[in-house]
C-alpha cells in the first residue's frame, strides 16, 4: 500500500445512540480512512435508518447489525475482521475525533515503531463545557507513570506531554496494526457494561510482545453524559457499578501473569482493594455533593 492511499479502517461499535451518529461518525472520516465499519449491537432505536443515511452520504461507511445484543466486544471483533487496510482505529459512537488525529497517530506509529498508539481522551462535563475549556484542564505529565500506573489502575489519558511515550496500556480509542488486531480477539466474556474489556485486550496485546504508545497530540473529545445517553451507561448507577466491580475482578484474576509482565508492581489483591476504595470514595463524594446542593437550596 502506497503512502498516498488511505491506510486505516475505523471500527465503531454502537448501541442506542442513533441521535449522536450524524455528529460523531463524520469526524472519523479523515483523509487516511479507507473504510468505516459501524457495528450496531441490535439497537432498538432508529440506528438502521441513520446508518442508511450516513452510507448514502459517505461511501466509506459500511453498516453491520448484530442479530442479537452481543456487547461491544462482539461488535469490535466483527468490525475488525472486515479490515483490508494496514491499520485499524477503534472509535466510540459518543466521541468526536479531532481533525488531523489519525495522521498524527500514523506518524507516531512509524516514528516510534509502535504496534498500537492510543489517542488522548478528553471528556466534556456538561452542555456548557467547551473543547477549549477541556483542553485547558489537561495536566502536564512528565513521565509514563503519570499517564498509566497499571498497578494502581490509575490512568490519565487526558494528560499533555511534549511527545509520545511508551505505556503498558492506552485508552480504548487506539490505532493498531491490522494484522496484530486480527491475531487477538476481544474477550466476549465480559458482561453488562463490559468494563475493562479494552484494558484486557491491551494487556494481552502487550503480553504478546506488541509495543503500545500514548500520543497526547491526537485528541478525541467525549460528549457530555447529558448527550451520550444509551450505550454501556444505559443502566442505573448501582447496576453500572456492580458490573464494573465484577468485570474488574474478572480482569485482574484472568490476567495476573500478563499484568505482572507489564508492570512488576502489579498485585491483583491489592489492585482490587484500591479499586474498591476508589469507587467507594467517589460514591461518598457524590452523596456529599448532592446533600450540599439540597441544603443550599433550602437556605
Amino acid at each position: 500500500m502506497s503512502d498516498s492511499q488511505p491506510k486505516v479502517t475505523v471500527v465503531v461499535p454502537t448501541y442506542k445512540r442513533a441521535h449522536l451518529l450524524a455528529d460523531t461518525i463524520p469526524s472519523y472520516l479523515q483523509p487516511e480512512v479507507a473504510q468505516l465499519v459501524l457495528v450496531d449491537d441490535c439497537s432498538p432505536d432508529n440506528t438502521p435508518e441513520v446508518a442508511k443515511a450516513l452510507m448514502q452520504r459517505y461511501p466509506q461507511v459500511t453498516y453491520l447489525r448484530n442479530s442479537a445484543n452481543g456487547k461491544q466486544t462482539t461488535s469490535k471483533n466483527r468490525g475488525k475482521a472486515l479490515a483490508q487496510t494496514e491499520f485499524i482505529y477503534f472509535g466510540d459512537d459518543d466521541s468526536i475525533l479531532n481533525p488531523g488525529a489519525l495522521g498524527i497517530l500514523l506518524q507516531t506509529a512509524k516514528d516510534t515503531a509502535s504496534d498500537i498508539v492510543g489517542a488522548s481522551a478528553l471528556y466534556l462535563r456538561d452542555d456548557k463545557d467547551t473543547e477549549a475549556a477541556v483542553i485547558e484542564r489537561r495536566k502536564l505529565a512528565s513521565k509514563a507513570d503519570d499517564v498509566v500506573n497499571l498497578s494502581r489502575l490509575r490512568f490519565d489519558f487526558a494528560a499533555r506531554m511534549p511527545q509520545a511515550v511508551e505505556v503498558p496500556v492506552c485508552h480504548a480509542s487506539f490505532l493498531i496494526r491490522a494484522d496484530a488486531a486480527k491475531a487477538i480477539d476481544f474477550d466476549t466474556g465480559y458482561v453488562g457494561n463490559c468494563y475493562r474489556e479494552e484494558t484486557d485486550y491491551l494487556v494481552r496485546c502487550r503480553a504478546s510482545g506488541l509495543k503500545i504508545s500514548y500520543e497526547p497530540r491526537a485528541l478525541q473529545i467525549n460528549l457530555p453524559p447529558s448527550q451520550a445517553t444509551g450505550g454501556a451507561r444505559g443502566r442505573g448507577r448501582l447496576s453500572y457499578e456492580s458490573y464494573a466491580l465484577y468485570n474488574t475482578a474478572r480482569f485482574l484474576l484472568k490476567n495476573q501473569q500478563a499484568l505482572k509482565q507489564a508492570d512488576r508492581r502489579c498485585n491483583v489483591a491489592l489492585m482490587l482493594g484500591w479499586y474498591v476504595r476508589g469507587r467507594v470514595s467517589a460514591a461518598l463524594a457524590r452523596a456529599a455533593s448532592g446533600l450540599s446542593r439540597k441544603l443550599s437550596g433550602r437556605s
